[in-house]
């Protein structure tokens, strides 16, 4: 088990996210076999809303560091360099990305997030947020603190 802890960035540039364009028309959700919301399609992820991430280029290669990215929306996905890299079911809580996955020289990454619909039939836990459509509060990096265990 781990703990995380925010880092201050004392040394080294902010990481930035801006909102490069609006979500399209909403995807209709049907249900599966197992009577729960489908995937988006391929199709449906060209209608998501788009934001811009910029990483200052050390952070990358500490394998203590994660990407914090607190969002509101049905799902998200994160590209680097135009390739998914992750993907994230909205529960209300952040959608972490351990940043030495990146490429290397990788500074900045797309987030496409597809809006949350009211009365979607997905289940979010009460202390999620379930306000209808999409934001970004904030982008962060967070440091783990590994347990050692005693010799």
């Amino acid at each position: 088990m781990s703990a995380m802890q925010p880092i201050a960035s004392q040394n080294s540039s902010p990481i930035t996210f801006t909102k490069m364009s609006e979500p399209g028309p909403l995807r209709t959700i049907t249900k599966g076999r197992a009577k729960v919301a489908a995937a988006p399609t391929e199709e449906d992820w060209q209608q998501a809303a788009v934001y811009r991430i910029t990483v200052p280029t050390p952070l990358h290669r500490n394998q203590e560091e994660l990407l914090s990215i607190d969002y509101r929306g049905d799902c998200a996905r994160l590209y680097a360099n135009g390739r998914l890299v992750a993907d994230n079911f909205y529960y209300g809580r952040p959608f972490l990305y351990g940043l030495w996955r990146l490429p290397e020289g990788c500074t900045e990454l797309e987030l496409r997030i597809l809006p949350l619909q009211p009365d979607a039939p997905i289940y979010l836990p009460r202390e999620a947020d379930h306000t209808p459509g999409e934001a970004v509060m904030e982008v962060k990096k967070l440091k783990t603190e590994r347990l050692r265990r005693a010799e």
